[in-house]
Order: C-alpha cells, then sequence, then structure tokens
C-alpha cells in the first residue's frame, strides 16, 4: 500500500490517469476473485480512493470492480502502469474498500531473511542483521504473508548470530552456533494488538547450538539439527538429545548437512550429508517407527547410512539435496532406494545400520582413545524413623555393564561429606558382572548412623582389560540393606557427639 495522493477533479465527468511503479512478484497462488481471463495466479495492481471528501466519507474504494481487467496486470518486465480512474462516486460505493480502513497494519514485503519458516499461520524470518526476529501477520492457504515493519523483536542477548527457526507445537526455537532459546505465544491482530509473546525468551539447557540451518526439520519425534557434534533431537518435552551418537564417525566425516527432510509415507527423517569439499556424500536415515529397547545406547530409532556414488550433476557440480523421497522397507536389508537424476542415474541399495560406530561414546580429541568417566553424588538416605534409630550393614550399586572399568563407591556420614573410600578396579569388577547386569557389594565402616551419602565412579581399566568403547557403565540405582534398631532415641550425629 503507497502512501495516498490527494488531487481534486476539474468537472464531474473526470478522467484521471495514475501511474505508479510496478511490484516485483509476478505470480502467487490461486485466487479465484483477482483476474478476469484465466489467469487468476498472476499479480494486479489495485487503485483506491475516496468518495468526495466535502461528503464526510473517508473510505478507499476500489476503483474497478472486481474481475480486474487486464490493464491492472502487473507486468515486471515494465518499470511503472498506468491506472484511469474515470469512475463516479456512486459507482465505486459498491466496490471493495481498502484493508487499512479497518485498522489493519500496512502491508509491506520485507526485507531478504538468512532463514525463514512457518509456525502457527505465521511466516518467521530472521532478517540480515541476524539478531532482529520478523513475523508476518496470519494467512492461510492462497495468501502471500504480510509484514509491517512493527512487528519485530531485537534479541540481543544471545551475543551471537542467530542461525535458525524450528517450529514444534505452540513454540518456535530460536538457533545459533552454541544456545537454543525457544519462543512461546502468539503475534498481535492484524491492527497490532492482543501479542502474547512470552518475552525475554527462556534457554534451552543444551550445551550446543546449530550450526547448519539446512539440517533442522520437524517430525512427529521432535525437532532435528546438527550441532558441533552430530546430528540432534528436540523432543516433545524439550529436552535435547544427541540422537545422531550412532553414527557420529560417520558424521564426522561427512559433516556438511546439505537439507533434511522429513518423508511420511516411510516415517523417516533424511539427510544429506557431504565432505567438507563436496565430492563425496552420504544420505543418513533415521526410522521414527522403530524402537530398539536393546540398543546399548538407549536411543529410540534406528539408524541406516546410504553410501553415495557418482553423485555429481550431469554438469560436474556436487550432488546436493534430498531425491529419495520413497523408500521400499525390507525387514533384514532395511530400506532400499533408487535414484535417477541428469545424465547420472544412482541405485542406493543399503543394509540397515545395525551396528553403531565402533568408538561413540569416546571423548572427542587426540586419538580418541580416552575413557568417559560416570560420577552419581546421591541425596542423603535417612533411615530412622520415629520408632527408633536404624543402621545400613551394606550397600549395593546397581549398573548396567558396557565394557571394562573399575567402579569406587565413597560414603559420607551424618551429614558430614566422607573420605570412606572403596575401590574395585576392572578385573574385580568383571567378576560382578552377568551378561549386562553389575551389582557390586560394599560393606561401609559405620552402620549406625543418622544419615548415609553415597557417592559412585567409574574410572578405566586396567591390564589385563582393554579400554573398549571407553562408556564403561551406566547407573541404575542403589539397594540399602537396613537393620532396624529397638530404642526410644535416635543416634546423635558425629559432631554432636563428645
Amino acid at each position: 500500500m503507497s502512501d495516498p495522493l490527494q488531487c481534486s477533479a476539474a468537472s464531474p465527468g473526470f478522467s484521471i490517469n495514475v501511474t505508479m511503479c510496478t511490484l516485483t512478484q509476478k505470480q502467487r497462488q490461486s485466487d479465484n476473485t483477482i483476474g478476469s481471463f484465466g489467469q487468476a495466479s498472476y499479480i494486479f495492481l489495485l487503485l483506491y480512493r475516496t468518495q468526495a471528501l466535502q461528503n464526510g466519507d473517508t473510505l478507499h474504494y476500489l476503483v474497478k470492480a472486481l474481475p480486474l481487467p487486464i490493464a491492472n496486470l502487473n507486468v515486471v518486465q515494465q518499470y511503472a502502469a498506468t491506472i484511469t480512474d474515470s469512475a463516479s462516486d456512486a459507482a465505486i460505493s459498491v466496490n471493495k474498500t481498502a484493508y487499512v480502513d479497518s485498522g489493519e497494519l500496512q502491508h509491506f514485503g520485507p526485507e531478504s531473511p538468512t532463514f525463514q519458516t512457518p509456525h502457527m499461520n505465521r511466516l518467521y524470518q530472521i532478517m540480515a542483521d541476524q539478531k532482529t526476529i520478523a513475523f508476518s501477520q496470519t494467512y492461510s492457504d492462497g495468501q502471500m504473508p504480510n509484514f509491517n515493519p512493527g512487528q519485530t523483536m531485537t534479541i540481543d542477548s544471545v551475543g551471537e548470530p542467530l542461525i535458525g527457526l524450528g517450529s514444534q507445537y505452540d513454540r518456535i526455537y530460536v538457533f545459533s552456533a552454541n544456545k537454543i532459546y525457544v519462543l512461546f505465544g502468539d503475534g498481535p491482530s492484524s491492527v497490532g494488538a492482543g501479542s502474547s509473546f512470552q518475552l525475554p525468551m527462556p534457554r534451552v539447557s543444551s550445551p550446543v547450538g546449530c550450526i547448519e540451518p539446512r539440517s533442522i526439520v520437524e517430525t512427529p519425534l521432535g525437532l532435528f539439527f546438527q550441532s558441533s557434534r552430530g546430528l540432534e533431537l528436540i523432543n516433545g518435552s524439550g529436552s535435547v538429545i544427541q540422537v545422531g551418537l550412532p553414527i557420529s564417525v560417520t558424521t564426522g566425516v561427512y559433516s556438511v548437512c546439505t537439507s533434511a527432510v522429513y518423508c511420511t509415507g516411510t516415517s523417516t527423517a533424511r539427510f544429506t550429508m557431504t565432505t567438507p569439499d563436496g565430492t563425496s556424500g552420504i544420505i543418513a536415515f533415521y526410522d521414527t517407527r522403530w524402537t530398539d529397547v536393546a540398543a546399548p545406547d538407549g536411543i529410540p530409532g534406528r539408524w541406516a547410512i546410504h553410501q553415495m556414488t557418482g553423485e555429481t550433476t550431469a554438469t560436474g557440480a556436487p550432488y546436493a539435496g534430498a531425491p529419495l523421497s520413497a523408500a521400499t522397507y525390507h525387514p533384514v536389508y532395511g530400506y532400499v532406494n533408487a535414484y535417477t537424476g541428469g545424465a547420472n542415474s544412482l541405485t542406493v541399495t543399503s543394509r540397515e545400520n545395525t551396528t553403531a560406530d565402533p568408538t561413540p561414546w569416546l571423548d572427542v580429541g587426540g586419538s580418541n582413545s580416552y575413557f568417559v568417566p560416570l560420577d552419581v553424588t546421591l541425596a542423603w538416605a535417612k533411615p530412622n524413623d520415629l520408632q527408633g534409630w536404624s543402621s545400613i550393614r551394606r550397600v549395593r550399586a546397581l549398573c548396567t555393564y558396557y565394557d571394562a572399568h573399575g567402579l569406587t563407591a565413597t560414603f559420607g556420614y551424618d551429614y558430614i561429606t566422607g573420605t570412606e573410600a572403596h575401590a574395585f578396579n576392572s578385573n574385580t569388577v568383571a567378576g560382578f558382572v552377568n551378561a549386562s547386569v553389575e551389582s557390586v557389594k560394599y560393606y561401609n565402616a559405620v552402620t549406625q548412623m543418622s544419615a548415609l551419602q553415597v557417592r559412585l565412579q567409574t574410572v578405566a581399566p586396567i591390564a589385563p582389560q582393554v579400554l573398549g568403547s571407553g562408556r564403561g557403565a551406566a547407573f541404575n540405582g542403589i539397594a540399602l540393606e537396613v537393620h532396624q534398631r529397638r530404642g526410644g532415641s535416635r543416634r546423635q550425629p558425629a559432631s554432636a557427639q563428645s
């Protein structure tokens, strides 16, 4: 909508030619109420004016009745277009009025964004400064999103450029390279009132952000994205899961995500990944339907890797994109796909990657030969009750055994952090393991107490045990052997005894 101009006609039978600049948009989705010659997807120029102001009517009426004539067609190859207005006030009084007459905010074309995503019938965009988020007015299918300069928010607190946005349920996630924020609520109405945005945006508890906006994709499980440590998933509760851990070695080689898509026909999220030079690549498939309860990492779903060969276009450009929009699932071989494009015919047959990368749990850095320790400190346990006092005779650590490790238990008594440590090396711990069930029993030196605290730590294995994946064990819980004592008083804490 341009700024209004005022002019006066010399006589009632006036004719005024209005010349205006054409628009840069050429076509839009179909709107059958516009156009008169079967080209409903084209954009037309609209001219509105008021009736004679002395009549007291300040509404702006469309000077040409619908459907519009070809003279109103927006031709992008031309710098300007001229529309002739010769309609009387009575003729235009039955036409539609301009949207701004109802108080609706004026529509402007936004600047070129660095990223955009639809969310709750609005279009959200990251602007060129990478700290401002613009959001459109609400729209529906067949309508072009409308923007207003007043419908923006500037996020200075992030401290680094905004990279991408992701829509999930009633919230939109805002990504930078090392941080994730979440925006709840909705924007104002078309007249600029009634915003329910919750600002400032809370930060998501996550050590990583998104390094590649092309990796962001919405699925029924949540929002996938690529971080500095691999492919991640924000689930429905807002927790960040390193779901790409089983293929982290592979994606460390093919580290550039060029596209991500969710295919509803096969319930798979698909990521095209290339080497930094773009000369070779893979397609990583994540089956959102498959829950592997025996998976050692406990991550839902199942990955499959498709190695691409001949992945250049007919012009020799590196392959990029996600062409595999359909797949046939085989219960043994996984997804079998065929892709034909340009001068290259590429058939990819892949077996499901049922085994994770061999060393995903090793620390990143060096030769990837570092043990990852587990360190868990439990809350104080109070064995006493109103009938007397109790004693704790034994403590049993309940863990899941993955590979070689030692296990140390440290006990604190009566709310004083203890130094009583009991250590078993990896050779001893291996004798306590039955399949993946690890149960280690400790005899604590002090049995009568008001409270007990337990700290469990895994340590690197010693010879002849070898490092393995470096994951060691997972903590499941502890079991306490409690003995009840008769008596009418409880034992005083050690600090209160003489």
